[in-house]
């Protein structure tokens, strides 16, 4: 498009609440449809790998929330990553990268985390140029941190071509 106009744009959304660390998140995974679909040719996802419709430069957005169960307990950190690989993750590298506080409700029952993060990525072949979203957090026992539905979004916009 070279800056005359956004022709790709997707956005998705995770379905069910999930605990603790996951690389990749992979289930649960839906497209976001309320007013209106995805423009251009969709994002594909298999086994929490996301593979682009096209070659170009993309923007790649993940937020989310997420909550510590069970007053009185702690969870140092709560951490969002957008990972990329360029060898279909063979190896990666974090191509963003979120990390937030979180504060007490009024009664203390919960302890919520927000985070946003975002990355431009070049993908130049996409067989091979591929992005993955993990969570992180310090303790991951039944009464964790549960990432929660519909607060965690995922959103790719292809900005230019390569």
């Amino acid at each position: 498009t070279g800056g005359f106009g956004i022709a790709n744009l997707d956005q998705w959304y995770v379905t069910a609440n999930f605990t603790g660390s996951v690389n990749p998140i992979q289930n649960n995974l839906s497209r976001f449809t309320v007013g209106g679909s995805y423009l251009g040719t969709g994002m594909s996802v298999a086994s929490g790998i996301w593979t682009f419709p096209t070659t170009g430069f993309w923007q790649v957005h993940f937020q989310a929330r997420c909550s510590r169960v069970d007053a009185g307990r702690q969870s140092r950190y709560q951490q969002m990553y957008i990972k990329c690989s360029t060898d279909n993750f063979s190896s990666s590298e974090v191509l963003a990268f979120a990390e937030a506080g979180y504060y007490d409700n009024y009664d203390a029952a919960y302890r919520y985390n927000g985070g946003y993060c975002s990355g431009i990525f070049d993908c130049t072949n996409t067989s091979t140029h591929k992005v993955r979203f993990a969570t992180t957090v310090e303790d991951n026992d039944s009464n964790g941190v549960r990432w929660g539905q519909p607060y965690m979004k995922m959103a790719f916009v292809k900005l230019a071509d390569t």
